[in-house]
């Protein structure tokens, strides 16, 4: 690990990272935080091209450290001057350039395996087969990574939600991580949630097993100890806020599934939360100013992409009314009484 992070790193970091490089030298590092951990992926949603870039320059270090330990590798590393005070683009063509170098003399194709990347807009959802068998539904503003190795199955839910039917390899993990979690299958069908620190996964059939992971460093299978929790066919596990504790309860499969089907179930739902919901599947908002309105509950069944419906409904069953309206908004208001 030292000689990894010689090759990134200064004496000292202080002060929070401002681009890729930065960001590798601070997580790759064995003093990391969880805050650290955090501050990186708001950094990652803010930031796509600094996170890809990230990417690709914790693979390059990654290959180099792999080269550390052949002799004639490391003198060429020592040979090679540190990116450390460089702009992004510099930085990522000094790591690329180094990294080609020693790849051309001692690293085999196989450290090139990096993880195919799947994403959805607003208002998209995508079906994905997996070369094992395995098939995964995206629901809308999500992005997977997969990377399938020939002794396991790694998957990371950047953000969004979705849906795994995994097919059946015991000798091959199937490992989803998000944020600092991960759910671990053989055979099974699970949903995995993670939208505005929040976190949820519901088992359909077989059995998960839900580890804490260490951001985005991987630990092997064999270093993860025993599993934080086991769920059975029906439950689900939610954490509504990142890094806490996991309440298991039974799953309303029926609703936690409805998406699928471009549909939303509520039962006394506020109706701010309801419209949050809605407006992740549409590029035309919803908006409830008020307060108070936007704590009054709502029931029933609706049309995820259709928007104006949900107003119009919402109309109907609450005392408000449509008080602005265009291309890419609706704005609900209290209707006045009387």
């Amino acid at each position: 690990m030292q000689d990894r992070l010689r090759l990134i790193t200064t004496p000292e970091i202080a002060e929070t990272p401002r681009d890729a490089a930065g960001w590798v030298a601070r997580i790759l590092s064995d003093q990391h935080t969880p805050e650290d951990v955090a501050a990186f992926e708001r950094w990652s949603l803010d930031h796509p091209e600094g996170r890809a870039d990230y990417e690709r320059m914790a693979d390059l270090t990654a290959m180099l450290s792999g080269a550390a330990g052949d002799p004639q590798a490391r003198a060429l590393l020592r040979s090679s001057r540190p990116a450390q005070v460089l702009g992004r683009r510099s930085a990522t063509a000094a790591f690329v350039a180094l990294a080609a170098s020693v790849f051309a003399a001692f690293i085999t194709p196989t450290l090139l395996d990096r993880p195919a990347v799947y994403e959805t807009r607003v208002g998209e959802t995508r079906r994905v087969q997996l070369k094992d068998g395995s098939v995964i539904t995206l629901n809308v503003g999500s992005r997977l990574r997969v990377r399938m190795q020939e002794s396991e199955r790694l998957l990371w839910l950047d953000h969004g939600e979705a849906r795994f039917e995994v097919a059946h390899d015991a000798s091959r993990p199937f490992r989803v991580f998000s944020d600092n979690r991960e759910v671990r299958a053989l055979g099974t069908v699970f949903d995995v949630r993670r939208t505005d620190g929040n976190f949820r996964v519901v088992l359909e059939t077989g059995s998960v097993g839900l580890f804490p992971a260490d951001g985005p460093r991987l630990r092997p299978v064999a270093e993860t100890g025993q599993p934080v929790t086991v769920l059975a066919p029906g439950q689900m596990a939610e954490a509504l806020a990142d890094g806490a504790a996991l309440d298991v309860e039974a799953a309303d499969l029926a609703v936690t599934g409805a998406w699928r089907d471009h549909r939303l179930v509520l039962d006394d739902r506020p109706l701010g939360e309801a419209v949050a919901e809605i407006n992740r599947y549409n590029a035309r908002v919803l908006v409830v100013d008020d307060p108070v309105l936007a704590a009054m509950p709502i029931s029933g069944v609706f049309r995820t992409d259709e928007p104006d419906a949900f107003a119009q409904a919402v109309v109907m069953i609450l005392p408000a009314r449509v008080a602005a309206r265009d291309g890419e908004m609706v704005r609900l208001e209290r209707r006045p009484q009387g």
